[in-house]
């Protein structure tokens, strides 16, 4: 296992000054002491996840020009009734 196979992680709940601290074996079983690999944190307020913006919904139904096609297309119908009878 690479240092990039591996990756780990933690949310601190509070404020407040932690160490983190490792212990790394390599492939012939020699291991690192902690003080090697160690790292001050500094944690000043609560972890805070971002919450993703809410996507659109696009409108639905049919548009303006379909509906006024739609429309247009009743008139003429009733008007070509209207005359095929009256003639």
């Amino acid at each position: 296992m690479t240092s990039l196979e591996h990756l780990l992680l933690h949310t601190y709940d509070e404020p407040g000054t932690f160490t983190a601290q490792a212990t790394l074996t390599d492939n012939d079983n020699n291991t690192s002491s902690e003080s090697d690999c160690s790292q001050q944190i500094i944690v000043t307020g609560p972890s805070i996840s971002p919450t993703p913006s809410p996507t659109p919904i696009p409108p639905t139904g049919p548009s303006a020009t379909v509906v006024a096609a739609g429309v247009l297309g009743i008139a003429l119908t009733v008007l070509g009734a209207f005359l095929f009878l009256v003639l």
